[in-house]
């Protein structure tokens, strides 16, 4: 079964309004080992969010749509139409899944719903979705990238000499190839909001909506890897304090792999430090500083491979990153 995070952003609020938001709506207590444990404060209250109408919104197809995907891309029906109809279309996790299994060495790792800005005629904003492609970079015969070629008739829509090069993204996907048989969606927040909760199943898909958003330090790897320190406190920003040598890392405590159905037991997770350390029998990572006596601050880094042209730096790899310290 095919695993696909949907990374998003839900209409926009600043930090301190969505940590007060959380504060209102959870409860954080520690469990006798010392690990944090959260959950909602009775009774759940949802918030209202108004949308920009310019925005696709994002959410489950309902029954009585003739849409077949099982996730619907559209505008406010009263505010934005394409040819006298809904603007809505699928989003079609099938073809994501023939591109990635059919792809050779010549085209990217990485896929782009978007539209071809071809010429400078206006036109209205559905038409953007309603005629919006799968596009992707390939190489040439001396393994240039030398176009962007539509990825499901592998006709050029790019090419070096074109004069006007631009589009409309709507959202990327690539493969995770350090889990198994997973993909992640990262929406273009300017242009898509998630509307709901997309955390469902649906034929031989997997889909669990996730919101990194502007709120987590680490980013998507604080969503994805999870973790849990034992025998050390987590301060902000990737700080960590340790009062004894020892500490321990509990990856993916969170659960947000387990729920979508990912063994983490076959998780390729690449750890680098300056510290000693080992893997346990139960999956935890031990780590220990090599000189007790050495009080210095250390590092951690703890990633998930995705691919090659998402992984050659810090701001688009799935990592978190600590610095240790000594009390």
């Amino acid at each position: 079964m095919a695993k696909f995070f949907i990374n998003g952003t839900p209409p926009r609020q600043t930090r301190s309004f969505v940590s007060q938001m959380c504060a209102l709506t959870i409860e954080k207590k520690t469990s006798d080992a010392g690990i944090p444990e959260y959950s909602m404060k009775e009774p759940f209250v949802s918030t209202y969010m108004a949308l920009d109408p310019r925005v696709v919104r994002l959410k489950k197809t309902l029954a009585d749509s003739d849409i077949t995907d099982s996730i619907t891309m559209g505008y406010d029906f009263t505010m934005t139409q394409y040819k006298g109809a809904r603007a809505e279309i699928g989003l079609d996790l099938d073809a994501i899944v023939k591109y990635f299994t059919e792809k050779d060495a010549t085209t990217s790792d990485n896929l782009i719903f978007a539209y071809p800005i071809l010429n400078d005629d206006t036109i209205e904003i559905s038409t953007s979705l309603m005629e919006a492609k799968f596009l992707t970079r390939k190489k040439d015969a001396d393994g240039d990238w030398a176009t962007v070629i539509n990825a499901v008739d592998n006709s050029v829509v790019f090419s070096n000499n074109a004069d006007k090069k631009e589009i409309k993204v709507f959202y990327s996907v690539s493969k995770i190839s350090g889990l198994p048989d997973t993909y992640i969606i990262n929406i273009n927040g300017e242009a898509v909001q998630m509307m709901e909760d997309l955390s469902f199943t649906a034929g031989s898909h997997s889909i669990a909506g996730v919101l990194e958003g502007p709120y987590n330090y680490h980013g998507l790897g604080g969503v994805l890897i999870g973790p849990t320190m034992i025998g050390a406190n987590e301060h902000g920003n990737g700080v960590i304090s340790c009062p004894k040598n020892t500490f321990t890392i509990k990856p993916f405590a969170n659960g947000e792999l387990k729920n979508i159905g990912i063994d983490t037991s076959a998780v390729n997770l690449s750890v680098k430090t300056n510290l000693n350390w080992s893997k346990l029998d139960n999956g935890n990572l031990q780590f220990t500083w090599k000189d007790s006596a050495d009080i210095s601050p250390k590092y951690v880094s703890l990633q998930i491979v995705q691919n090659t042209e998402l992984d050659f730096h810090e701001s688009t790899r799935i990592v978190m990153n600590y610095t240790a310290h000594r009390e």
